[in-house]
């Protein structure tokens, strides 16, 4: 296929074509249609000479991930890693050879926004992209036409006598257009809402490659994009550029480790010191004084363990996921829920360990269902150890005319559920104390010294997934310096939503000794001692509590008559 011919060129065993020294021995061109790809047969390949912005032909001074990425034949590729490793070029490159190879190919390069766009990967294009190869180009579309090898032939049929004007631009490029012999490449940014998503429908196209590929957030522009790679003759490939961000979309269908990888899809985890060769000297040097221990892992090592902004970085697979097991049942228990429609609606179950710790053990996530739906399948998990109910805070919000709420609805159907805690911060602050690694403190289940007091079942994966990518929301720079600000990007969150209400409501603060009742301290308006509002079985009395509050309400009415 496409990438094993361009490895041949790379180690020299497919002549390069120069438009400046065209002779007449080179092999003609020839086409064989093999299969569903119609592979291009080697001999005829002339793939030009690329020179570098420093330079090096790179076909010469290409490096070991380089060639490798070339000559792999997997359907989609992640070339993941530091930056000035080479990604770009390599990347670059491979774009040119898809549009060389196939007559009349069509590929998009893209990334988040036009600005960043301009700036990398359309830059980049311009440097590595030889001028001739070049045939029309429209800055304002974002759009370029490439010779092909079979343009490329026209071209040096027809080219002194364009040069000599007894063929006019015009009807050149009317020829070159009807033997197909120009590709397109565009570039096109993925910003926008799901209405945007629709300018990739109408296209047919045969390859595409996303730079900072890790700026998606998720898989959805890969599915659209998928979508619409059928393209013939191409070879239906797709190529990822991007740093490091945690164990994101990308880790979960590329890497070797991941439990979720998907066949034909392969990763080159490069360094920065895979391309040395091409870097100033003190480049390392400089980067290690700039960046954070944990940037410079992220950024130069490539690491996959760190996400930048994350909100949870002390969250870890390793200390804080534990194999499955149901909690035995005299362990208290709760249920806590974070309700949608459109969005999914998530659910997990918190179990309290006797020494108190907490294990998250089951998690629920459905989308497009009713409460009715979501009622019938909590239920039969819920036990008479579940305490505590919460559910989102929004949820009492009453509709105007019926006066119905959704967490009557769900008391309707047998759940009973309390409202959370509406400040994000505060829950959040919870579960960070419960995730702090004590080094003095003994692990409840291997007994040995160190330990957290957070464990999540390895059949949660989507709660793991969602405390690894959670991210602080971005500043934007536009209106000066300004402070980080102390919110999470409203982002695939929602069972992480529902366990911040759950740990505020279920468990207690850390640095709390002892339990002193509101009723007691020296500030609290209500006069009346704890044991006036139990019944004569010992338990707590609705009536006298309503009764007292009813009576601080009008003593604090007619002081302020007062």
């Amino acid at each position: 296929c496409a990438g094993r011919h361009l490895f041949r060129w790379l180690t020299g065993t497919v002549r390069r074509g120069d438009p400046e020294k065209s002779d007449d021995t080179q092999p003609q061109d020839r086409q064989a249609v093999r299969h569903a790809k119609r592979e291009i047969m080697s001999d005829q390949l002339n793939f030009p000479v690329i020179t570098m912005p420093n330079g090096k032909q790179y076909h010469e001074s290409a490096e070991d991930f380089q060639r490798a990425f070339h000559q792999c034949d997997a359907k989609f590729r992640w070339l993941g890693g530091g930056i000035g490793a080479g990604k770009s070029a390599a990347s670059t490159v491979e774009a040119l050879f898809h549009s060389w190879t196939y007559p009349n190919n069509y590929g998009f390069i893209l990334r988040k926004t036009f600005p960043e766009l301009r700036l990398s990967a359309i830059k980049d294009f311009y440097e590595i992209c030889p001028d001739w190869m070049i045939v029309e180009d429209n800055r304002q579309e974002h759009w370029v036409d490439v010779y092909n090898h079979v343009g490329y032939k026209y071209y040096k049929e027809f080219y002194a006598d364009m040069k000599n004007k007894k063929i006019t631009k015009r009807d050149y490029l009317r020829g070159l257009r009807e033997i197909r012999g120009t590709s397109r490449i565009e570039f096109i940014s993925f910003e926008g809402t799901e209405a945007a998503e629709k300018k990739f429908r109408s296209a047919n196209i045969g390859w595409y490659m996303v730079e900072q590929a890790e700026e998606c957030g998720d898989s959805t522009l890969y599915d659209r994009l998928n979508e619409r790679m059928r393209r013939v003759p191409s070879a239906r490939q797709a190529w990822f550029i991007s740093n490091p961000d945690g164990r994101d979309w990308l880790w979960d269908i590329f890497h070797p480790d991941s439990p979720t990888k998907r066949e034909n899809h392969e990763m080159f985890e490069v360094e920065l010191s895979d391309n040395d060769a091409n870097l100033p000297d003190d480049f390392h040097e400089t980067l290690k004084q700039t960046y954070s221990d944990e940037d410079y892992a992220r950024l130069v090592e490539g690491s996959f363990d760190i996400a930048t902004g994350s909100v949870f970085p002390e969250f870890s697979f390793d200390m804080h996921v534990i194999p499955h097991f149901d909690p035995p049942e005299f362990w208290d228990k709760c249920l806590t829920l974070d309700h949608g429609l459109n969005n999914p609606t998530g659910a997990v179950h918190i179990a309290k360990l006797p020494t108190g710790e907490v294990y998250i053990y089951t998690e629920y996530y459905e989308k497009n269902k009713l409460v009715a739906h979501h009622a019938a399948a909590l239920k039969p998990t819920i036990t008479p150890e579940h305490r505590v109910f919460t559910i989102d805070p929004t949820c009492v919000n009453r509709e105007p005319i019926s006066g119905a709420t959704v967490i009557g609805e769900y008391a309707r159907a047998g759940i009973p559920f309390m409202p959370g805690v509406k400040d994000v911060v505060v829950g959040i602050n919870r579960i960070k104390e419960y995730m702090e690694f004590d080094e003095e403190r003994i692990n409840p289940f291997t007994k040995e010294k160190g330990s957290t007091r957070f464990f999540v079942s390895d059949r949660c994966p989507i709660l793991i997934r969602q405390l690894q990518r959670l991210k602080w929301e971005t500043v934007k720079t536009n209106r000066g310096a300004q402070n980080l600000h102390e919110k999470v990007r409203k982002f695939f969150d929602h069972l992480f939503d529902a366990l911040r209400w759950g740990m505020v409501a279920f468990t207690p603060h850390l640095s709390q000794r002892s339990y002193v009742p509101g009723s007691q301290t020296r500030r609290s308006p209500v006069k009346a001692k704890e044991h006036e509002f139990l019944n004569k079985d010992g338990e707590f009395s609705i009536e006298k509590i309503i009764k007292e509050s009813a009576k601080l309400t009008r003593n604090s009415r007619a002081a302020s008559w007062r």
